[in-house]
């Protein structure tokens, strides 16, 4: 089998659904010791010679409407043909299928962010809202990661298109599991100074953004004074921003905050494990792994009410009220007062992923869904 993954750059920066996907196709190619390779202009695209089995990776462009037209509609084909693909997979959101491809296309539906919202969609994103319909209908299969997701996307669509959207709800790996007592106290000691601590995980968008959940930090630190730290995961491009560090020069509580970077996966999960509570802040359903991961650690997780999470995550999650400093806030003192009611939310996302997740199963399900085109 030969096949092309097209993406636009940034859809694997974040582990987000389209990496979460990616991930599982990969990893079935590297555990069958087929090569995978990552395409750039250098290449030219020329195909291994010899090898009947390969996973090309391609990123598409973005940029002028013109330009990315012409792209999918006259140069993918021939890039497609050149490589003998025998199959292609768009994991950039809504845009993809042509009608001149002959090659099944497998189309990976995410971020209804950018769709419930256009005005803060890239050009890329606009143009994939527009060719919704014709996407669907030229596509052998399209999927998503939950029916809240496809009821969405059926506003704009026939009853028909929509009933051919699938769904394959993100679990997480074996390796996210609840630590020991050992395992967490090397955790805190590694990346919180041995202390207790929230884990926040942000849309890395702006130093506003940041500057944000330091105010809650800050209206939760002066309420419950003890020695509670706060761990965030954000970009290096918003740390390392000089105005970002004047201003976080002046913060009270700056020794009891920690920003981290990329991590490794394998990493991760003993930093998430360890959390006290995991605050995930993104607002977007795309990043629904990052919250089934927790579950399954048995760290309780903090975020917006969406249709997507109740429907994975059921009520295992404290909800907030808002998006405001002082609704996260609020929310972390909730976590903090009442250890029954974080036992609560710890028991019943076990529970979700005892009965729900079988990391396994779900790959052998896409897997199956791909190889059967």
């Amino acid at each position: 089998m030969r096949w092309l993954i097209v993406k636009q750059k940034e859809s694997l920066n974040e582990y987000s659904y389209a990496t979460y996907i990616y991930n599982m196709i990969a990893d079935d190619f590297f555990y069958r010791g087929y090569p995978i390779t990552e395409l750039i202009e250098e290449d030219k695209f020329v195909p291994q010679p010899d090898v009947s089995d390969i996973l090309y990776v391609l990123n598409a462009p973005d940029g002028k409407e013109m330009l990315i037209k012409l792209w999918y509609s006259v140069s993918l084909p021939k890039i497609i043909k050149r490589l003998q693909a025998d199959k292609v997979i768009y994991l950039n959101g809504m845009l993809g299928p042509y009608k001149l491809i002959r090659q099944p296309q497998v189309m990976l539906l995410f971020g209804m962010d950018y769709f419930v919202n256009p005005r803060i969609a890239n050009r890329w994103q606009q143009l994939s809202v527009k060719r919704l319909a014709k996407n669907v209908e030229y596509a052998t299969l399209s999927f998503t990661y939950s029916h809240s997701a496809i009821n969405t996307l059926a506003t704009v669509l026939s009853g028909s298109l929509a009933c051919r959207i699938k769904t394959i709800h993100p679990v997480p790996r074996a390796v996210f599991r609840g630590l020991t007592w050992k395992e967490k106290e090397a955790a805190k000691e590694k990346y919180a100074a041995g202390n207790e601590y929230f884990l926040l995980k942000s849309s890395s968008c702006n130093a506003d953004e940041i500057i944000l959940y330091l105010r809650a930090f800050s209206y939760f630190k002066k309420w419950q004074k003890s020695a509670m730290k706060l761990v965030l995961l954000v970009s290096e491009e918003i740390t390392e921003d000089e105005n970002f560090k004047n201003t976080f020069s002046s913060y009270v509580f700056r020794n009891d905050v920690f920003f981290i970077g990329e991590m490794q996966r394998e990493e991760y999960h003993l930093l998430l494990g360890a959390a006290y509570g995991f605050l995930m802040l993104t607002g977007r359903d795309s990043d629904l792994p990052y919250i089934v991961e927790s579950l399954q650690c048995g760290t309780p997780v903090l975020t917006y009410d969406s249709p997507s999470v109740k429907e994975i995550a059921e009520d295992a999650p404290y909800f907030l009220l808002g998006k405001s400093f002082t609704d996260i806030a609020q929310g972390m003192i909730a976590m903090y007062k009442s250890e029954r009611m974080r036992a609560t939310h710890i028991e019943k996302g076990l529970e979700i992923a005892g009965r729900d997740f079988n990391y396994e199963a779900t790959k052998e399900q896409l897997l199956s869904m791909l190889n059967n085109m």
